[in-house]
């Protein structure tokens, strides 16, 4: 692998603790000059720089003092704002794909954010269509990054996700495609879980680890690891997600067979020890990043574990899979969309003006053509009487045309209670449409993604729902609240009391003491499902319904 050395290529990664650089060894799969930039409490936020002033001369200063001043950087974006979408794209041709998706995203698919920045890869295809995974981010975001680091001298020339860069690293020792498999990246603040398919990530969530009710977030020690309480509720979330991935995602067509656990501190082995004891089905293993480093590159504490992502970015080059969200890194989707609804009106205009000479100079045979026009639409009409005379049998009986046509209408209230009858225990319907007479578009509120796949299962069992699917699952609230539990009390120890009068002794159990109470976390998540119920599958869909229907 050729990688720039005196141009010194770099990866970076950035969170809420600071920002982190690496370089990977010209020629060599080992680690070079690395450090660690911490920044001052509240700098970044939830990924999102809130002081900025501060982080530039931050930057500037940890830039000068590495060298760093004219390095090349790959950067990472954070996980938590990248959204994944899967689009059907109505060509096979490679020249024409990037413009089809571009006009997709841009005219027809929703984001959280109004610039986005995106990219994406192909992933199936059959004779009519490409099937594609398009990731997208705030530009906004990625520019306040870029900017930072390329006014204190870094080149920053590409912007990756972090998902492929940590694959690529552990890939490069171990020589695998990431086919089914659940990778865990722990860090002191929060864990990031990414789920692939055929090597790419098809989902990713960051669940964070820090206590949002302290005064200092930042200030726990996170060192000795994750905490008791900590492990099974982890666990517990994880299994959720994987049932997710099978039924949802793969609509029960494959599920993830391998767990990649990496990370720093003693909560990597704790996260390790747990699921491993936890999932028996599940094949898991520990990644040590450590494996990079050498006597010239040794680090403490942790070692090369907190820059696994960075070694990963490093590695990057042209023969490697990528997702470049720079702005600016290829030519603007939006201008390209501009200049093509200009060129349509233009045409339009132009075909306008030659009709309206064309009427000039021919109005006569304007005129007769028109004619034509009126005799076709009388001849249609004739048809559609016919049409409806058969319908009524004689044509002498609208009444009976009325009810053969009332006959064929879907009961819409034995249909909309035979939907609500499956609807598990605590779900709640959040609204009801159709779409046509034949599909139901129907959104409930769950308190578990486990919730939303059972019902699936059983929309798909209801006589018109076997071509049922759900188009989307998305986190609408998120609650944590103390409960007071009380302890069983603890009898008190017997002791013996003397009646003076008779001199005898008689054993008396005084009450129990009051014990201290305990306090427990409860953390309230409710998911918002969007289900459409069908009885036959549409034409782009019939080959997921029938994988659906007969892995059921």
């Amino acid at each position: 692998m050729m990688l720039p050395f005196g141009g010194k290529q770099i990866g970076i990664t950035v969170d809420s603790g600071g920002f982190r650089y690496i370089q990977v060894k010209k020629n060599k799969a080992s680690a070079a000059n690395h450090s660690m930039l911490k920044l001052p409490q509240g700098t970044i936020v939830e990924d999102q720089i809130v002081d900025e002033e501060l982080l530039r001369q931050e930057v500037q200063r940890w830039v000068h003092q590495e060298k760093l001043k004219g390095a090349s950087a790959i950067l990472s974006i954070p996980t938590s704002q990248i959204i994944i979408r899967r689009m059907k794209i109505g060509s096979t041709k490679a020249s024409e794909l990037r413009g089809l998706v571009e006009l997709e995203v841009e005219t027809a698919l929703r984001l959280p954010f109004e610039d986005p920045v995106y990219d994406y890869i192909p992933v199936a295809s059959d004779e009519e269509s490409t099937t594609v995974l398009v990731y997208a981010a705030s530009r906004k975001l990625i520019d306040s990054y870029v900017n930072v680091l390329e006014e204190a001298g870094v080149k920053v020339k590409d912007a990756e996700i972090s998902a492929f860069a940590l694959a690529r690293a552990i890939q490069a020792q171990q020589f695998e495609k990431l086919e089914e498999t659940m990778l865990i990246s722990l860090d002191e603040a929060q864990l990031e879980i990414y789920l692939f398919h055929n090597g790419n990530p098809v989902f990713m969530r960051t669940i964070s680890l820090q206590d949002p009710y302290a005064m200092d977030p930042f200030a726990a020690d996170h060192s000795q690891g994750l905490t008791p309480d900590q492990i099974p509720e982890i666990t517990a979330e994880l299994s959720r997600i994987l049932s997710f991935y099978q039924y949802s995602i793969r609509e029960g067509a494959s599920r993830i067979v391998d767990i990649i656990v990496t990370g720093t501190g003693e909560g990597r082995m704790q996260l390790f020890e747990g699921l491993k004891a936890a999932m028996t089905e599940i094949s898991v293993r520990t990644f040590d990043f450590d494996a990079y480093s050498d006597k010239t590159s040794a680090a403490g504490g942790d070692g090369l574990n907190p820059y696994g992502i960075g070694i990963g970015l490093a590695l990057q080059d042209k023969t490697t899979k990528r997702i470049n969200l720079l702005p600016g890194s290829r030519k603007d989707p939006r201008r390209a969309l501009r200049i093509a609804v200009m060129t349509t009106l233009l045409l339009a205009w132009t075909a306008g003006a030659a009709g309206i000479t064309y009427v000039y100079l021919d109005n006569q045979k304007q005129i007769d053509a028109d004619l034509e026009t009126i005799h076709e639409l009388n001849a249609q009409q004739a048809a559609v009487q016919a049409q409806l005379k058969q319908l009524s049998g004689t044509g002498e009986n609208p009444a009976g045309a009325v009810e053969a046509i009332s006959a064929a209408k879907v009961d819409v209230s034995k249909t909309i209670t035979a939907v609500a009858d499956v609807i598990p225990q605590g779900g709640l319907i959040y609204s009801l449409a159709y779409k046509g007479e034949e599909k139901l578009n129907i959104t409930i509120d769950f308190k578990s993604m486990d919730d939303a796949s059972v019902y699936l299962g059983k929309l798909r069992e209801l006589p018109f729902g076997a071509a049922s699917f759900m188009q989307s699952i998305t986190v609408v609230s998120y609650s944590e609240e103390s409960q007071t539990v009380p302890p069983r009390p603890a009898p008190g120890a017997p002791i013996t009391v003397t009646d003076p009068a008779q001199g005898d002794g008689m054993v008396v159990t005084p009450p129990p003491a009051a014990p201290p109470a305990q306090v427990k976390k409860v953390v309230n998540t409710t998911y918002r499902a969007v289900y459409t119920v069908a009885e036959e599958a549409e034409e782009g869909q019939k080959g997921e319904g029938a994988n659906a229907k007969q892995t059921k």
